[in-house]
């Protein structure tokens, strides 16, 4: 049995659905990730995570392109140590890279850009976050450094229609209470193109949370976890450049 399912659930090419789950019912109890047939929805557990490696899934899994699927935990080894793992169709597993610093954690999810490559965000207790690239031979470089002014705490990405990528930031910016940003694949652009509870706009919102999604006219949509009239989160829209 397992238990405390990690985000929603994805659809693989296969037509199967494919998610994970941060406990088992194991003596390790250190999460799954597991398939369902969406016609008798019986369960397969495809990899059980152990206390000695990578443990507690967390978000949703991507699979690209080359039929793999990818993800990461929120510790290795009982050492708060985040890790980016690699989930072959067959239930092989091969953890890719371990997170610097304790505390640390992978934004979620992780993204598949038209160029190939892999994307996605970083960071630990002791920085203020990355933005990374994955090539796939799944080797990974830092392509921007947030220095808690351009934000903090970043969370998952998307790619807008121009082909750069955005995201938000729980903390950070003018304010302090987090960003919208635009970056470029080879990181040569960054653009912060909100900055919330600036003062600017009345009742934006603060502290976004979760990945933008870009919506069918093109502008990215998001959600705060607090602010608003209400002091209870708003859903905002923006456009993708200034």
């Amino acid at each position: 049995m397992f238990f405390s399912p990690a985000e929603s659930v994805i659809v693989g090419s296969d037509g199967d659905f494919y998610g994970t789950t941060e406990g088992t019912s194991t003596t390790t109890g250190a999460g799954t990730i597991y398939k369902m047939d969406p016609q008798t929805f019986a369960l397969t557990v495809l990899y059980n995570f152990t206390n000695s490696g990578a443990m507690y899934p967390q978000g949703a899994l991507l699979q690209g392109s080359d039929g793999n699927f990818y993800g990461s935990t929120s510790e290795f080894a009982y050492n708060f140590t985040a890790s980016i793992f690699m989930l072959t169709p067959d239930g092989q597993v091969t953890i890719l890279s371990q997170i610097p610093g304790q505390f640390s954690y992978v934004g979620q999810p992780l993204i598949q850009a038209n160029d190939g490559n892999y994307y996605g965000s970083f960071g630990s207790s002791a920085d203020k976050g990355f933005i990374f690239k994955m090539t796939p031979d799944h080797v990974i470089t830092t392509i921007h450094t947030f220095k808690g002014r351009d934000g903090d705490h970043p969370n998952g990405l998307v790619q807008g229609p121009n082909g750069n990528l955005y995201g938000t930031t729980d903390y950070g910016g003018t304010a302090g209470n987090g960003v919208v940003f635009e970056i470029s694949t080879d990181g040569s652009l960054f653009t912060v193109l909100h900055n919330f509870g600036d003062g600017n706009i009345t009742h934006d919102g603060k502290n976004p949370v979760g990945s933008l999604v870009v919506g069918p006219d093109n502008f990215l949509y998001g959600t705060t976890y607090e602010g608003g009239i209400g002091g209870l989160g708003t859903v905002f829209k923006i456009s993708p450049s200034r």
